[in-house]
Order: structure tokens, then sequence, then C-alpha cells
């Protein structure tokens, strides 16, 4: 029985019922405008002929995978916060049209600085998290296993202090800095990390 627009008893809002390619069907239209229900009704029974006739893999998009990643188990805030930004930027893009060309776009979208960024925080902030999300939706069957160019690196000398340059560093900060050089000194810590440490 094809998909057709009800109204619930007490409510406004319309929903469309039905059977599409043996997958049973109740969901809310979020809207009480028929035209936009009858709009939402006809997309909808589109995507559940085609996951019917091509398989899942056609019709999951970034926003689904993502959903089932953070409910997978449980995601750092800072995982989160990234993928908040994925999500916005690729919604409802399906997993099979997400290319290097997709991932271009998010660096010049997502990032303060857009493509000029520094290959560190690429990978950092987009390039990790939008891989995992790719993989772990690899593995169910929802697309390929992703394949992306790597931004470059630049290698940074690292320059460390030595005992007497730590303490004299503590010692000319202001009272309040001093408790948080002495951790960062002492563990390697980032400052983020020692920010938002509870």
């Amino acid at each position: 029985m094809p998909l057709k627009v009800v109204k619930r008893k007490g409510r406004q809002t319309l929903y469309v019922r039905g059977t599409v390619g043996g997958e049973s069907v109740y969901e809310c239209t979020n809207t009480s405008d028929p035209k936009l229900a009858e709009a939402f009704r006809a997309k909808r029974e589109a995507e559940l002929w085609q996951a019917s006739v091509y398989g899942k893999r056609a019709v999951v998009t970034f926003a689904d995978a993502v959903t089932g990643y953070v409910n997978a188990e449980p995601r750092s805030k800072t995982t989160q916060s990234h993928l908040l930004r994925l999500v916005n930027y690729f919604g409802k893009i399906k997993l099979s049209a997400i290319g290097q060309h997709e991932l271009d776009g998010a660096y010049a979208a997502i990032l303060t600085h857009g493509g000029e960024s520094k290959g560190a925080t690429k990978i950092r902030a987009v390039l990790i998290p939008l891989r995992a999300v790719l993989e772990w939706a690899a593995i169910r069957g929802w697309c390929d296993k992703p394949a992306f160019e790597r931004p470059k690196v630049e290698l940074v000398r690292m320059q460390f202090l030595r005992p007497e340059e730590a303490v004299t560093l503590v010692n000319e900060a202001a009272p309040h800095i001093r408790p948080l050089l002495v951790f960062l000194i002492n563990t390697g810590a980032r400052m983020s990390e020692a920010l938002e440490l509870e």
C-alpha cells in the first residue's frame, strides 16, 4: 500500500502512513499544510523505493550516519562539537556523494581560516571525524570505505624548556597563572586539555 497523508485525532500536524517495499511507515511530516505534507510523502516514498531497489546504501545521509555513530558508543564533547559542524555542512547529503571535492568545500566552510587553515587543523577538526563516521558507516555497508588526500602538515621543531627556564617562567608569571603553568609543564598536556579538565 503506497504512502498516504493522514490526520491524527486531536493533532494539527499531518502524518504519512503506508507500506513501501515491504517496510511499514508511520511518520510525522512536521507540518499541517497539506501541500507540504504531500511533498514530504512523495519524497519519502521515493527514498523508500530507492532503498528497496538499490539497498540502504543508496539513501543513507551523512546526518543518519552521524546519529548512528554517536548512539553506538559515548563520544567526547570535542568529537561531538566537530561532528555537529560537519552535520551542519553535509546534512542531508548521501554518503555515496561525499568525496575529495566535498571535503575541500568543508575545509573552506567550517574552519575559521577556511581552505588556508594549517594542515594539522584540517586533519584534527574535519578529516578525522569525517573519516571516522564514514568508516563506521562502511562497516555497516552504507558506503564505500573513504579515501581522502591527507593535508600536508608542517614539521615544527619542538623547543623545550630547560629546568631553570621553567622555574623562571613560573616565578615570573602572575600568581593565578602559576598553578596552570606547573600543571602544563609537568604533564605535557595541551592548553585546551588543561582548561577543559574537570
